[in-house]
């Protein structure tokens, strides 16, 4: 957990997983790691944790989610997907990429803000009234994937929006097989994304802007999320996600 103030807190989990080599393709699972690997989940200082992003809750109920879901912190080497890549947990290379016999573990970070609830700036002394949630580590369908695929266990069920997160959003347009469809994909995000989301997608601009082919087309998407900062800038709407780790 980074503090950021007295009143704001980011959440950090770290996901964690080992690959394992079948006819030639590398999977990569929370299943296949090792004794001597970290928990399947670590907090911001790699200790194990019980609770997972679909599980974790508030501290106490002095505290409220700033954000309605959890993010994939995109910034630094990471690939589409934001997962980084090492020899080994115990290791601090870490790369955006999976490199051949070198690339036997993978982590991800997730991040989440929370905030005092109103009653309690209000009233200081709620503060020390607290209880504690704690929830079991539940380990979710389908967690083998193959490393090309990249895995996108994540915020929402698939049932869901199909481009409901930043994630989502990100190997939308990296599967997109034209320009032409990327600006359509990035449209509609931008139509239906909520504040954080939109304030996310800002901080991770340029990330956005290579995935195009065409300078034209580079030109057009950079044009979209600048009209939508400048309107964010008439209403006076932060940016809340900040520079996320």
């Amino acid at each position: 957990m980074d503090e950021t103030d007295s009143f704001q807190q980011l959440d950090v989990l770290y996901e964690n997983q080992r690959g394992i080599t079948f006819c030639g393709a590398v999977y990569f699972s929370e299943k296949s790691l090792l004794n001597f690997d970290p928990a399947p989940w670590v907090d911001g200082n790699f200790k194990a944790s019980p609770v997972n992003i679909r599980t974790a809750t508030c501290p106490d109920p002095s505290w409220e989610w700033a954000w309605q879901r959890w993010y994939v912190d995109m910034n630094g080497d990471v690939d589409e997907s934001g997962w980084q890549y090492g020899f080994s947990f115990g290791f601090s290379n870490w790369n955006g990429r999976p490199i051949s016999l070198q690339s036997f573990v993978r982590r991800r970070r997730w991040i989440r803000q929370r905030k005092k609830t109103e009653y309690t700036r209000d009233d200081p002394r709620l503060m020390n009234d607290y209880f504690t949630i704690s929830s079991s580590y539940v380990v979710p369908k389908n967690s083998i994937r193959p490393q090309h695929t990249g895995s996108l266990s994540a915020i929402t069920d698939a049932e869901e929006e199909e481009i409901a997160t930043i994630p989502s959003l990100l190997q939308s347009l990296q599967n997109c097989r034209i320009d032409r469809e990327k600006l359509d994909t990035l449209l509609k995000f931008l139509r239906f994304a909520i504040a954080p989301d939109i304030s996310y997608l800002l901080s991770i601009k340029e990330r956005v802007l290579r995935s195009f082919v065409y300078e034209s087309s580079c030109r057009q998407a950079k044009e979209m999320l600048n009209d939508v900062q400048t309107k964010r800038a008439d209403l006076g709407q932060p940016n809340e996600t900040g520079t996320p780790g």
